[in-house]
């Protein structure tokens, strides 16, 4: 089988929006390939913050990608109102199956999180310093391995926050979903959390942090701390 590729360039405040534009047609999610340079003779990389963002997607080439095509095309019409500099234009090109299949792990390196955390996905390899943890991670096309603020931001709580003493099932409960997602199940997670534990909420864009916010607080939790990378909140709250 081929494979119809779809890139979008995007301003990384408009990657959301294009990322979710174009997962309404593909069946395979999305992958976000960051602009970075690489460190340390290759083993390592560092994200170029602030600069444009390319968006893929992918579509079997059924005779059905036309279509989809064109509706991914008007979508992005839609959100060129932005601004030329927030949303490029579609490209396109067609890829074999074994193409398509590794495609995506070009986008993907070590990466260092907080104090101590390293992610290397399986095909990378790397050397752990001093007391690194390395977490080995296949993320696949349409999971992340820590590029998102979202991700990042609930493993630099919880890398803060952990303690060797604390126990029980439910001190530590993390939520990194869409703020009114959040919202809906604020009792439930406020239930679940034990006294005195910890609820890192993340997902959240800055906008609508009052959908996640509120609820959490009428169901009787504390904000702790609030964190953001770019736009995207992450709230530590508490019983």
């Amino acid at each position: 089988m081929r494979w119809l590729e779809l890139t979008v360039q995007a301003h990384p405040e408009a990657v959301e929006s294009v990322s979710e534009l174009l997962s309404r047609y593909t069946p395979g999610g999305v992958a976000i390939e960051e602009p970075f340079e690489l460190v340390d003779e290759g083993q390592e990389y560092r994200v170029l913050a602030g600069e444009p963002v390319k968006v893929h997607a992918y579509l079997p080439i059924d005779g059905k990608e036309e279509e989809a095509r064109q509706r991914v095309a008007e979508g992005l019409w839609h959100l060129s109102s932005l601004g030329p500099q927030f949303v490029g234009d579609l490209q396109t090109r067609v890829v074999n199956e074994e193409d398509w299949a590794n495609a995506w792990k070009d986008y993907y390196h070590v990466t260092h999180i907080g104090r101590r955390l390293v992610i290397r996905p399986s095909w990378r390899d790397y050397t752990p310093k001093d007391d690194e943890v390395v977490l080995e991670l296949d993320p696949g096309m349409a999971f992340g391995t820590g590029l998102h603020p979202t991700t990042r931001m609930c493993l630099e709580q919880v890398e803060q926050r952990v303690q060797p003493r604390m126990q029980g099932q439910y001190d530590i409960v993390l939520a990194n979903i869409i703020a009114r997602v959040i919202g809906s199940i604020a009792p439930h997670l406020a239930q679940v959390l034990a006294p005195r534990g910890l609820l890192i909420a993340s997902g959240i864009i800055e906008e609508r942090r009052h959908e996640a916010e509120q609820p959490l607080l009428d169901a009787g939790l504390k904000l702790v701390e609030a964190t953001m990378i770019d736009d995207w909140v992450t709230l530590v709250m508490t019983k």
